[in-house]
């Protein structure tokens, strides 16, 4: 059996300089659709769509989806959240397009967009049947030499054949494109996008998902962590901008270059880099695109709550301590809490449960999706913080804080309001809650019910943006491992007495 490497030579053979669409298969049961490079531009891609459907014996209707992104890695929250936007975003309805090779970092735990649309294949082989990996005769190199991973699974593959490089292959992915997912992305996902635009496809996407400090973003030559161009961030930051004319949308890109580099000057693909970049400006330009913009649905899921709240938590006055548990939806948070009020503490209740509850009441089915719903939820929770500076007790549970309402603004991407930042700052300029917060963790499971809307692998985001709020913020964090309800408690109060 050959290998992928030299199977894809085999086929460059079979395709010698054809200028036609070739569909060969292989003794490995893979199905190759490959053109020339200098072929694609002549082809008609709704009848190359067809001819897909029809050799894999696809549903006529099916959508193409293309993923396309960073080649860098992500940090680890941008490699969960990253993992959680494609398994909202695909569908075992969908025909999946992306790039084969990829990288995977299983110390750090970390990914690039490539990886993880591959494990999202894998969550359910057969999907592989509805999967088409885009190559060129560079990924050879990829694989062979620069240690780049490749599922062995993969069945289908469109080859841009004809001594091609990475990027060669963006005319035909492209233009087979019905939806495009974005995830971060530099110069050529910048064109991609491009591209799709200008064939009015609708493009989803999330930015800042490299995190701070990253070693793909280490310059050697200079010593330091760059940053660097965004195609999802440079898309949306103009959308925000509100340019409207040639030169608006100029002046935004001049600002938006003054803090930030294209890409890494000292690489050998640093040419090819600004040949991209070029070519996708002219069409941006050429097409005024900024007047497309409404085709994009971007969210910035990098940033942090340091940037809107100011100082760290210091230790309370008085003799009242007000601890906070906290934790992804289905830690079995509540089950704590419960197991504490049984036991005779004081315990305030999660306000965002009551205002859905209240809310659903009223006939709204999804409260959390209205506007104003964390308003409501901070509010509650003031209420309910300033009731307890009257109590009597000496120890005070807090199922949530403000806090993580704000953190759960910025989990979805949204940008908080003026009165929800004034409501986490007060909490920390007002010396209110102990420094120690519990945060519960997650169970490897999360059941949806009427007032939780999140799955695992959201779950497993917000747990990790939860730490990081509170840590950012100061707070001394203990988790609570997975165990019975009755040893979490008890684990609690052990900790309380040893660190409160």
């Amino acid at each position: 059996m050959l290998s992928l490497t030299n199977e894809i030579r085999s086929v460059a053979e079979l395709m010698g300089n054809s200028q036609d669409l070739q569909f060969i298969e292989t003794a490995n049961n893979r199905r190759y659709f490959g053109v020339h490079k200098n072929a694609q531009e002549k082809l008609d891609f709704s009848l190359v769509r067809n001819e897909i459907i029809t050799k894999l014996g696809l549903d006529a209707n099916i959508r193409f989806v293309q993923v396309i992104g960073d080649s860098g890695r992500f940090s680890y929250k941008g490699t969960l959240q990253t993992k959680h936007f494609l398994n909202s975003h695909l569908s075992d309805n969908d025909f999946v397009l992306w790039g084969l090779t990829g990288k995977e970092d299983n110390v750090l735990n970390v990914r690039e967009v490539n990886q993880l649309v591959t494990e999202w294949l894998r969550q359910n082989p057969v999907r592989f049947n509805k999967a088409l990996a885009n190559i060129v005769d560079k990924t050879c190199d990829a694989i062979e030499k620069w240690g780049c991973s490749y599922p062995e699974e993969v069945k289908n593959i469109f080859y841009v054949g004809g001594g091609s490089t990475f990027g060669d292959d963006t005319t035909s992915s492209d233009r087979l494109t019905q939806v495009g997912l974005l995830c971060g992305g530099g110069v050529q996902s910048g064109l991609q996008a491009i591209n799709l635009m200008l064939l009015g496809v609708r493009i989803y996407g999330i930015y800042n998902t490299r995190g701070e400090n990253n070693p793909d973003t280490f310059h050697k030559g200079l010593g330091e962590y760059l940053t660097y161009f965004s195609a999802g961030e440079f898309l949306h930051m103009l959308q925000m901008s509100g340019a409207k004319t040639r030169e608006e949308v100029e002046q935004f890109k001049a600002e938006y270059f003054k803090t930030r580099y294209l890409f890494n000057p000292s690489r050998d693909d640093a040419s090819t880099k600004q040949a991209l970049w070029d070519e996708a400006w002219a069409k941006f330009i050429d097409h005024r695109l900024w007047e497309r913009l409404d085709l994009c649905s971007f969210k910035d899921v990098g940033r942090t709550i340091d940037q809107y709240v100011k100082g760290q938590v210091m230790a309370p006055q008085g003799h009242q301590k007000r601890i906070i548990i906290t934790g992804a939806p289905g830690s079995g948070k509540t089950s704590v809490t419960e197991r504490l009020k049984a036991l005779g503490s004081c315990v305030i209740n999660e306000a965002a449960t009551d205002v859905i509850v209240a809310e659903q009441r009223k006939g709204i089915a999804d409260p959390w999706a209205q506007t104003g719903f964390r308003e409501k939820v901070a509010t509650l929770q003031m209420a309910r913080r300033i009731d307890a500076e009257v109590k009597p007790d000496d120890t005070i549970y807090f199922d949530r804080s403000e806090i993580d309402t704000l953190t759960y603004c910025l989990h979805l991407g949204d940008y908080p309001t003026k009165q929800l930042v004034e409501r986490v700052q007060e909490v920390v300029d007002g010396r209110f809650y102990s420094t120690t917060v519990f945060v519960i963790e997650n169970l490897g499971f999360c059941e949806q019910n009427q007032v939780r809307c999140e799955d695992q692998d959201e779950a497993v985001v917000i747990e990790q943006m939860l730490l990081e709020s509170y840590q950012r913020l100061g707070f001394k964090v203990i988790k609570v491992p997975p165990m019975s309800v009755e040893e979490r408690v008890e684990f609690i109060r052990l900790k309380q007495q040893s660190n409160l």
